[in-house]
């Protein structure tokens, strides 16, 4: 049965000026046809996978794609090639558009008019059956006051002025999640063979140790029911009292406990989000990356150049080009007034600078 990677869709936009790599799975030894804008490009399925690639193109649309093995053809509309950037981090590239400043303003007026469109990747900490079911549903979209709500709002002021400025419609690939180390958005063994960072890994295996998979499973789902729980108490908590603090909160409801137990089915799990959300969507071809994080891994902040910098490398090296631009933006100047000022916020910003001065 032939299948078209589920980021190729409806309004998608492909990346002008390189090669166009497009991928998917069918039945062996199949011939599967790509064609877009009059070029058409044949591959082999190899071991239940094929990969095709474009030649570059320039600006333009809208086109149609069509992906044929003979017996199955998938047909996609509205296809725009311009530019078309990657969206990683934790909750600062998260910040959905609705919620940052002026943001309902923007939504408001907001028309596809901008040449703006996005593509989320779905957040799923594990390869399961409702994974791909859910998977299956994502799809790119145009701007729009309903479709753009909960876009990227760093993403999105990024794109509207780079589509304005170079006259292409930019599209942005959302693949973050607040609160995550950037040990979740790498592989096994760029963690394991560093010693600056193998920690990472270590202290994830301890946790586990001596536990099965339905053990670890069971109590990440006792933790979730909790935690529904726990946020609907917290919410009535915060309409008597807005100004509800929360440390004041966990000693109040208890301590939630956040992000629960991490094991092999906790999307925060080193590596997790990197097998569940990066991989689903690489290689898929890009112009480059836009990164915001670094909070969640002040714990560790002597160490934070060398697993920033690895990220780097593996991601480009996983694209297949190591001159991919990585645009960081540097952690502002903050500190909850709650938590012990531990001066490690200056040593993630260092680390951030360092990368910048180091890495081409």
């Amino acid at each position: 049965m032939l299948k078209v990677a589920n980021i190729f869709s409806n309004d998608m936009v492909l990346q002008r000026d390189k090669n166009i790599t497009v991928w998917g799975l069918g039945d062996e030894e199949r011939t599967v046809t790509v064609t877009l804008n009059g070029v058409s490009v044949q591959t082999q399925v190899c071991d239940g996978r094929w990969t095709a690639v474009l030649p570059p193109m320039s600006a333009g649309g809208e086109y149609e794609m069509t992906v044929s093995d003979g017996c199955t053809e998938k047909k996609f509309c509205r296809i725009m090639i311009g530019e078309v950037w990657f969206c990683g981090g934790q909750s600062n590239m998260e910040l959905e558009l609705q919620n940052a400043k002026g943001g309902k303003e923007v939504l408001e007026n907001l028309t596809p008019d901008c040449n703006v469109r996005f593509y989320y990747t779905q957040k799923r900490g594990t390869l399961d059956e409702m994974f791909y079911e859910d998977e299956n549903n994502t799809a790119w979209s145009q701007a729009s006051k309903d479709n753009s709500r909960a876009w990227s709002a760093v993403g999105f002021f990024f794109a509207r002025k780079l589509a304005k400025d170079l006259g292409v419609t930019v599209g942005l690939i959302g693949c973050n999640w607040g609160g995550t180390s950037a040990s979740a958005w790498v592989d096994r063994p760029t963690l394991e063979n560093n010693a600056e960072i193998r920690s990472y890994i270590d202290e994830y295996e301890k946790r586990i140790e001596g536990k099965t998979v339905e053990e670890q499973i069971k109590e990440y789902r006792d933790y979730q029911k909790f935690e529904r729980v726990w946020d609907k108490k917290y919410g009535e908590l915060l309409q008597k009292d807005p100004t509800m603090s929360w440390e004041k909160a966990n000693e109040i409801l208890g301590d939630k406990n956040w992000p629960g137990p991490i094991n092999c089915v906790n999307p925060f799990r080193p590596t997790g989000l990197f097998e569940t959300m990066v991989s689903r969507v690489c290689p898929y071809t890009i112009k480059g990356f836009l990164y915001y994080q670094g909070e969640s891994d002040d714990h560790k902040p002597d160490s934070y150049y060398t697993l920033l910098t690895s990220l780097i490398r593996l991601w480009r090296e996983k694209w297949g080009d190591d001159e991919l631009p990585f645009i960081i933006v540097q952690l502002p100047m903050f500190k909850y007034a709650a938590d012990p000022d531990y001066k490690h916020w200056c040593k993630i910003r260092e680390a951030q600078m360092r990368a910048y001065k180091t890495v081409k």
